[in-house]
């Protein structure tokens, strides 16, 4: 009765007709249970495939390149696995949390090797705030990475500023106004 009562819970949420005699009483009731749970899986799979591409589109302002290194929002869940997995950290279990808006997860690379992992960093959008950057097994910012990270949170707090180019313009320290690499 289970697998019946999963098996039409299953069917509605996919749009089946369940008034039909054929799809309401299958002939092999496990054969369909499987399937429409094969189904499901592939429909949640395309929702959070389709939240990470409107999230993409959202964080790609706050992308930023300067001093040799850059910063990118995460753009799916396969790529947050394999920055978990390339730096030894649970990053990858922050899928659902950054597709559906309650944090921001965004990659830090050096400029010459932008596809190699090199520092994770997760953003409270709201508060604009970092709320951890780690390395390989969760090592602390190198100083180098510590500096890259207040400039471009400084840019990002300014709003994100950019030229009719669309390069970041930054505020130096001594107050002048300057493109990032």
């Amino acid at each position: 009765a289970q697998i019946l009562a999963d098996y039409w819970d299953m069917s509605e949420r996919l749009g089946r007709d369940l008034s039909e005699p054929s799809v309401k009483y299958p002939a092999d009731l496990i054969a369909a249970h499987d399937r429409a749970a094969e189904l499901m899986k592939q429909k949640a799979a395309e929702d959070m495939a389709e939240l990470f591409r409107m999230r993409r589109r959202v964080l790609r302002k706050y992308a930023y390149a300067a001093h040799g290194l850059l910063i990118r929002p995460a753009a799916s869940q396969r790529e947050l696995t394999a920055e978990g997995d390339a730096l030894d950290h649970c990053v990858g279990s922050y899928g659902r949390r950054h597709a559906a808006g309650e944090t921001a997860i965004f990659f830090i690379r050096r400029t010459a090797r932008p596809r190699e992992s090199y520092y994770t960093l997760e953003l409270d959008e709201k508060k604009l705030e970092v709320r951890q950057n780690r390395g390989a097994r969760n090592c602390p910012r190198t100083p180098e990475v510590e500096a890259f990270e207040a400039e471009w949170l400084a840019w990002v707090r300014a709003g994100a500023p950019r030229d009719r180019d669309g390069r970041p313009v930054v505020e130096a320290q001594n107050g002048r106004k300057g493109r990032a690499s």
